[in-house]
């Protein structure tokens, strides 16, 4: 057990339970959709806010220091309340919704299945629990799991392996053990060599993480060795994610993410010695102030992850002990993943990542500070543009000292719901859109619109990265549309709708501290920006 974890867990429960309501003749009774129930905001129930019922059940079967809500008989009336809940929100067909009605999301089945089955999973047999409800809807929820899969975000699939596994433990239906070992293959197969598996086409740290957190449960609940051998590829490759002052993460991954879910390698201590280098970093992060923590959560992703750090202070031993030893001094020479277009290297004074497939997006962090920059922006045609969306297109180099990426610049996209197009959303989910199929493809448009960026401009860019000894040096070179046109760099910045990104934590502040000697040359019409730092 690491209090630790647990105490900073421990003090974000009241915002959980403040997003619970505990009104016990309420019709709502029991939903942790605080913007449903009280501000009446929205039309229907994210059924992913009952995942907090799993956060609850913790508090409720294990007695730590600290843990009023050990044993306690209202945390008990609660989680009855929130399974009948989230119960009433399934579908016929055994799926739930996330983002609107009759969406038959794939995340948020999986998800929400799981929190489910480990709620009456880890609760003991005389606890007066609506058990044969919840395995009925975690038997429709199997099904419709068994039938479908996921191929853009692997740790959804994750996700699912994990709940059909949680369902056959549960219910002892063979059915979905077979199921879940099925739709674990197509996940072997997907890994990349280098260890990650895609996230909208590229690796994602935190979205790994996750991955990591659902498939340690799988494995160890099923002893399937392969997935033990997945996740030690998995871990080494989170491993360059993790920066020397202890954050992790960052706008150079496919899906900007900046945590480390801790959980999965709390499992996974004991049996990989980088998993357990990885949770030293966490506890780090965690003890340091740095990263980012449950307090730095909105309220929706408070009931999504809280459990985390809950499983990972009752799973991990003491940590704090070797903290000090742990990823400040971490050494790697330098690699170059040209599956990804990830290159790092790390000693104890420098560190430098960076993504050549997202426009050569790079974090530098040394003992003096660290400097983060997510590409160029600048104004097309009155729009304005970044080099930093992923794509795979581009064309990237390394050389020996040197990283190179030709690629395109891409229009800057935040479309926004407007009243007129919600109306007209909402009556084509509640009619034409109610249908799977309809619905299938609907959420294949939502994604191409707001995560994926395919359009790109004609404007092209360069990159190079020179990393020498003492210094490294960036220079970028493309053309302005004209002289008065604002440029930016050196900025941390990201554009995509992803909801787990842009958290706020204590490296935001601080901004970069590390300055550049910058250098703006304009020739026949191009920019070239160079930048060096002297290290």
């Amino acid at each position: 057990m690491d209090t630790l974890f647990l105490q900073r867990a421990l003090h974000e429960v009241p915002r959980l339970l403040g997003q619970l309501n505990r009104n016990p003749s309420s019709s709502t009774y029991g939903s942790f959709d605080r913007a449903y129930w009280l501000h009446r905001s929205r039309d229907f129930s994210c059924a992913r806010h009952q995942e907090a019922v799993f956060a609850l059940a913790l508090l409720y079967a294990h007695p730590f220091p600290g843990n009023s809500y050990a044993g306690d008989k209202r945390v008990l009336e609660w989680i009855n309340a929130a399974l009948l809940f989230a119960v009433s929100l399934q579908r016929s067909d055994g799926s739930f919704d996330e983002w609107y009605p009759f969406e038959h999301s794939f995340v948020c089945t999986a998800f929400v299945t799981v929190a489910l089955a480990k709620t009456i999973l880890i609760l003991p047999e005389d606890a007066s629990l609506p058990r044969e409800k919840v395995c009925m809807a975690l038997t429709k929820a199997g099904k419709w799991l068994a039938r479908h899969t996921e191929t853009t975000a692997y740790n959804q699939l994750a996700g699912g392996v994990c709940a059909l596994y949680a369902v056959y433990r549960a219910t002892k239906d063979a059915s979905f053990e077979k199921a879940a070992k099925q739709h674990a293959q197509h996940l072997l197969t997907a890994q990349s060599k280098e260890g990650w598996w895609p996230e909208y086409g590229g690796p994602d740290a935190g979205y790994l993480s996750l991955t990591v957190d659902y498939l340690s449960l799988y494995a160890v609940w099923s002893k399937d060795e392969r997935i033990f051998q997945a996740l030690r590829t998995s871990t080494k490759f989170l491993r360059l994610c993790a920066h020397m002052d202890g954050t992790f993460g960052g706008t150079f991954m496919s899906r900007n993410t900046e945590y480390l879910i801790p959980s999965g390698v709390a499992r996974l201590a004991s049996r990989d010695v980088v998993a357990k280098e990885l949770l030293l970093h966490a506890h780090r992060a965690l003890k340091e102030g740095k990263g980012l923590q449950p307090s730095n959560l909105d309220d929706r992703y408070v009931c999504f992850l809280l459990s985390n750090w809950l499983e990972a202070g009752l799973l991990a031993g003491e940590a704090k002990q070797h903290a000090e030893t742990s990823s400040a001094v971490l050494a790697e020479p330098p690699l170059f993943l040209s599956e990804s277009g990830i290159y790092t290297e790390r000693s104890p004074r420098r560190q430098i990542i960076a993504n050549m497939y997202k426009g050569g997006s790079f974090v530098i962090t040394t003992l003096a500070g660290r400097y983060t920059d997510s590409g160029i922006e600048t104004v097309f045609s009155g729009k304005p543009c970044t080099t930093q969306s992923l794509d795979r297109r581009s064309r990237v180099s390394y050389a020996e000292g040197k990283l190179h990426v030709k690629g395109y610049f891409k229009p800057i996209r935040e479309p926004m719901m407007r009243p007129l197009l919600l109306s007209a959303f909402r009556i084509f989910q509640l009619t034409l859109g109610r249908f799977e199929t309809t619905g299938t493809w609907v959420k294949r448009l939502l994604r191409k619109k707001m995560v994926s960026t395919s359009v790109v401009s004609d404007r092209f860019f360069e990159r190079d990265i020179i990393l020498e000894a003492e210094r490294i040096i960036v220079i970028d070179r493309f053309k302005k549309e004209n002289p008065s046109m604002p440029v930016r760099y050196g900025t941390d910045a990201s554009y995509n709708f992803i909801p787990s990104a842009r958290y706020y934590s204590v490296h935001d502040s601080i901004g970069n501290t590390l300055l550049p000697r910058i250098q703006v040359d304009e020739e026949d019409g191009q920019t070239r920006i160079t930048r060096t730092f002297t290290l």
